[in-house]
């Protein structure tokens, strides 16, 4: 979303729980905690959206738009004070990766969005070089996602890597942002050959594992209604 698109949005405004969210999201990059993998449930209509948006534009370093300045404005003035301390100190500065749920392979659209958002990163004097994009591209080509192995979590080390070394101002890490999870969790229990809870499973597990890689996902309703049977989903509802 280009900051003239944001002058039509309105703009989110943080309840207790996000609030709550925000403050601890800010304690995990501060070292203060070692929560990385976090899910934000809401019925629709709840602002899910627009924070997931917030999120994206001020963890990516893109927060200089009167749109980010209205919703952190908003916000408590302790709040308020810790998160303008990070962005002005660059602490807040990660390769952001924003997906939005669909009725397709979880594992797909994950590597699929990395790709365009390196793309994206690699314009002009960007970070992300040919050679880097070229590997997301084959990556994107031939991975086999009917059966998920320690191929995705090698993919997403190497990116989380790549993004710290390469960039200037230097990013943090990963923050892979998955709006509307709960479309790929629909689409696994309507498709007997989906491993799209699996692949959840597997990001959770490496952003719990990992201080360059953090996983916020949103849903609309409980995890344990999407999964199937025999499929433990403890480690997706922290």
């Amino acid at each position: 979303t280009s900051d003239k698109d944001l002058e039509n949005i309105q703009p989110y405004i943080f309840t207790k729980e996000t609030s709550f969210f925000l403050k601890e999201f800010i304690k995990s990059i501060k070292g203060e905690n070692n929560r990385r993998a976090w899910t934000i449930f809401g019925p629709y209509g709840t602002g899910k959206s627009l924070l997931s948006l917030f999120f994206t534009k001020i963890f990516s370093g893109k927060s200089s738009n009167s749109w980010c300045d209205q919703v952190i404005n908003s916000l408590p003035e302790e709040l308020k004070k810790e998160l303008n301390d990070l962005i002005e100190s660059n602490n807040a500065n990660y390769f952001v990766v924003p997906v939005s749920g669909s009725q397709s392979s979880f594992g797909y659209e994950i590597i699929k969005s990395i790709y365009e958002s390196a793309k994206n990163e690699g314009e002009g004097e960007g970070w992300a070089s040919p050679e880097f994009l070229n590997e997301l591209k084959v990556s994107l080509e031939t991975y086999n996602f009917s059966n998920p192995t320690n191929e995705f979590k090698k993919l997403i080390n190497h990116v989380s890597e790549v993004a710290c070394i390469s960039s200037y101002p230097k990013k943090r890490g990963l923050l892979i942002i998955v709006d509307e999870c709960g479309q790929f969790l629909e689409h696994e229990a309507r498709s007997e050959s989906s491993n799209n809870l699996i692949m959840l499973q597997y990001l959770a597990e490496e952003a719990i594992n990992s201080d360059r890689f953090s996983l916020i996902t949103t849903l609309h309703r409980g995890i344990m209604n999407y999964a199937p049977s025999g499929v433990d989903s403890q480690d997706l509802s922290d």
